[in-house]
């Protein structure tokens, strides 16, 4: 049995995959300029609150791209929910 990779979440076929690069790319980028590049990765993967608890690389692939942006700001700008 193959262990299952915690950066991709499970069951989101969904969206096109070059979508989702782009919106991840999208992402990772704000995050490195709010965080730092080792911190971006961890929120990436952390249950997040502006989010409702979803992981923002989940939120990714479920299209809710606007969601995590407004997430990043929330994070750059010290806004809590």
């Amino acid at each position: 049995m193959q262990d299952h990779d915690e950066t991709q979440p499970l069951g989101h076929d969904d969206a096109p995959k070059a979508a989702i690069r782009d919106a991840y790319s999208q992402a990772i980028t704000k995050a490195r300029l709010i965080f730092g590049n080792k911190a971006a990765h961890s929120w990436l993967l952390g249950h997040n609150a502006y989010l409702g608890g979803a992981r923002p690389v989940d939120a990714i692939h479920e299209g809710r791209m606007g969601a995590v942006m407004e997430a990043l700001d929330g994070e750059m700008w010290g806004s809590y929910p």
